[in-house]
């Protein structure tokens, strides 16, 4: 393959597995905003186990 060639395929694959890992990291977040507003989980819990601040977790939890 020359570099100037495009490999279709590849790069299709490459955006699945791009778009999986997004909805897989954004339903994390839906789980556990839900987990915090029904109260089994404090804003720090639910921060902590997707590696964030607290206040960034509030933020995005503003958005879901």
């Amino acid at each position: 393959m020359f570099i100037t060639e495009y490999d279709e395929e590849r790069h299709i694959a490459e955006l699945e597995e791009e778009y999986k890992a997004e909805g897989r990291a954004e339903g994390m977040l839906m789980m556990l905003s839900n987990l915090v507003k029904d109260g089994l989980l404090t804003i720090s819990q639910a921060a902590e186990r997707v590696d964030m601040t607290a206040a960034e977790f509030e933020s995005r939890m503003q958005t879901i």
